[in-house]
């Protein structure tokens, strides 16, 4: 099992639109009304999150990524050019929700960008080993909804899968 605080991002999407989502502006808290289904337990924390002001500056997702491997202990991203996807992976993030919530925000804005045969997904692994994930979200082109972590739906179970695999990985190759 990968360690706590990691998050994983696969999308389907053609190079072309990896590129123009990675020079898109942000997503932000405020423009999703879903935040109760994330977990179910942080649902009254939610309130809180709505108010959130947008920053007066524009951020692009590239610049976002950029500022994420400023801090993040282990973290990569990049595009795969025969499985048509994109990843983004890093461990150590922050532990209070609300950073998490900011963060899936950004990152959930790629299903604009969705073209490819398969869903994307965003799965933000559990603070502490052994719990529920903090969000598992399925992307589709225009629309991204968060999963139950009983949703067992086999392309479901084979990203979480694969999610683990890789942290596990990234971590063992850069320790």
């Amino acid at each position: 099992m990968a360690v706590p605080s990691s998050l994983f991002v696969k999308l389907s999407m053609s190079e072309e639109m990896y590129g123009l989502w990675l020079a898109s502006p942000i997503k932000f808290i405020g423009d999703y009304s879903d935040w109760p289904d994330m977990n179910p337990a942080m649902a009254s924390r939610y309130k809180g999150w709505r108010d959130e002001t947008r920053p007066d500056e524009y951020m692009s997702v590239m610049e976002f990524l950029d500022n994420i491997a400023d801090y993040a202990r282990h973290f990569c991203y990049g595009y795969d050019d025969a499985e048509r996807a994109a990843r983004i992976a890093y461990a150590s993030h922050s532990p209070k929700v609300e950073d998490v919530a900011a963060t899936v925000a950004a990152l959930r804005g790629a299903a604009d960008f969705i073209d490819g045969p398969s869903p994307g997904f965003i799965y933000v692994f559990p603070f502490a080993s052994g719990g529920d994930p903090e969000a598992l979200l399925r992307l589709e082109r225009g629309r991204s909804e968060f999963l139950r972590p009983s949703d067992s739906s086999p392309d479901t179970l084979c990203f979480v899968n694969e999610a683990e695999e890789f942290i596990e990985a990234m971590l063992e190759d850069g320790e």
